[in-house]
């Protein structure tokens, strides 16, 4: 961003505290690039939604005996379903229905996602009638519905944390927050990062973790080494709350006990319902030497405490 935009480039080498580091690992992974909070107009990315069809009369046979033919079955004996990632602008689209050549563009977009499920199903070297588009043995489609969070796009972007006294940029178009999006959430700054070697600098025991000073020290000063890991906090602007996502075993967020599809709730009694009680979290807790932080699990919450050790 340029200066005229009213952002600013912070210096990300950061003074040395307790468990700062801990709430900042977390919130940070939210953040698309840059440095660990606070930091002036941060731009917040909420998750797209995938919207699906199911595809019904799809059948398999094998080659040249038609008379043969078996249903294509999806998930738990389901037609098979097909869903594509839209943002929020596209999701208005499909919601009314409205303008109706951009609808029927997007209804076509899933048709073809739910064409391509389905000939997955199929057993290898079957026919099939997936994509056969007219006559008596096309296969229908219902109509489209709007399914799970997804992070395979982004829903829309906006900034927050203005300077004093100052705004901020006006946030994007959702089409133009997702260019240059090649995975998940937050992952354009970071591609090529190697991961961090945890190794024993972090140690569980259940939901109590203790952590090596040194390598908070060295996450503190330079935040942007979490960038390789897989791990991101994407937020469900539906749900409120910050979702994990794409944990994977050699991420620092693992080696804390965070799991995919955990719901950040709260840091040191501080509800995270959003990105400014998120900065508030990172701020008041920045000299904290122990950290609660609760998360939903299934429905249910776990409670993690991670102390800091020399």
């Amino acid at each position: 961003m340029t200066e005229g935009d009213h952002a600013q480039e912070i210096d990300c080498s950061r003074r040395s505290a307790g468990l700062g580091f801990a709430t900042g690992v977390i919130v940070a992974l939210a953040i698309p690039a840059g440095c660990i909070l606070p930091d002036y107009c941060i731009m917040l990315r909420t998750a797209g939604r995938d919207w699906c069809r199911y595809v019904e009369g799809a059948k398999m046979w094998p080659p040249g005996h038609p008379e043969l033919a078996e249903p294509i079955v999806g998930e738990f004996g389901s037609p098979p379903r097909g869903c594509k990632c839209f943002n929020l602008a596209e999701q208005d689209i499909l919601t009314n229905k409205a303008p109706s050549e951009a609808y029927e563009s997007l209804l076509a977009e899933i048709e073809e996602y739910t064409r391509n499920a389905c000939h997955l199903l199929t057993k290898p070297g079957y026919e099939h009638n997936c994509y056969t588009v007219q006559g008596a043995d096309a296969p229908t489609f219902t109509f489209a519905f709007g399914d799970a969070p997804s992070e395979e796009c982004f829903g829309s972007c906006s900034f927050i944390n203005p300077p004093p006294g100052k705004d901020c940029p006006e946030p994007p178009d959702p089409w133009a927050c997702n260019e240059n999006h090649g995975g998940s959430a937050g992952d354009d700054a970071g591609s090529e990062t190697p991961p961090i070697d945890v190794g024993d600098a972090i140690k569980c025991e259940g939901v109590i973790c203790v952590v090596e000073a040194g390598f908070a020290q060295m996450l503190w000063s330079d935040p942007s080494l979490l960038l390789g890991d897989s791990t991101r906090l994407i937020y469900d602007a539906e749900f409120g709350h910050f979702v994990f996502s794409n944990v994977q075993p050699d991420d620092v967020a693992h080696a804390l006990g965070l799991r995919t599809d955990d719901v950040l709730w709260s840091i040191n009694g501080l509800n995270v319902d959003g990105p400014e009680a998120g900065l508030m979290a990172y701020v008041e807790n920045e000299d904290s030497e122990s950290l609660e932080v609760v998360v939903l699990r299934g429905g249910r919450q776990v409670i993690f405490r991670y102390d800091s050790v020399p």
